[in-house]
């Protein structure tokens, strides 16, 4: 038996008509909690056309390449919103660290309706799990121990889950705290 899952997608092909596109394919997403995607060119550059002259303005000279290079380059440090469930931001959050590294201007919205409706709508509501997944954390020592105690944690036989947190630069003794050393004396 198979289940099907509606879903929208909008493919940016034309500037002029992207921002429709992508207002479009929210709303189906808010309204209906259809899964979306939405597919935008890699070589897609909007570049603002006169209504007087809609014809796409045309490169001919090494210095007006060199102008459309460098509006490619501003439209890329421009702030970029990003709005994404939390199902597909698990498959993409390594990227943080790019975002960080490069200090890009990214505002992200996690959007959490508590997991995958594409994958909710083909394995079923809960992906052939039980209702009750067993999941802790644990701040300090003694968090620790009562978790590492707890009977859910020794006799379960599902996926257990336990965070544990650890400060910034808690780091094990080796090369990489040798080299948090170094970043420390060279501030």
């Amino acid at each position: 038996m198979h289940a099907y899952a509606t879903v929208t997608q909008a493919g940016l092909d034309n500037p002029r008509t992207s921002a429709e596109k992508i207002d479009e394919t929210l709303k189906q997403y808010l309204l209906y909690s259809r899964p979306v995607y939405i597919e935008v060119p890699v070589d897609m550059v909007v570049k603002p056309v006169s209504r007087l002259r809609p014809e796409s303005p045309s490169v001919t000279s090494e210095g007006e390449k060199d102008e459309a290079s460098d509006a490619v380059f501003r439209l890329v440090l421009q702030k970029t919103v990003l709005f994404i469930g939390e199902g597909s931001f698990q498959m993409t959050v390594q990227e943080i660290t790019s975002i960080v590294r490069h200090s890009l201007d990214v505002t992200i919205f996690v959007i959490n309706n508590d997991g995958c409706p594409i994958d909710r709508s083909t394995h079923g509501r809960l992906f052939g799990a039980k209702e009750v997944i067993y999941t802790r954390s644990a701040k300090t020592w003694r968090d620790l121990k009562h978790v590492l105690e707890d009977e859910g944690l020794l006799r379960g036989k599902e996926l257990r889950m336990v965070e544990i947190f650890l400060g910034r630069e808690d780091f094990p003794k080796g090369p990489l705290l040798h080299y948090l050393e170094a970043q420390r004396q060279a501030e």
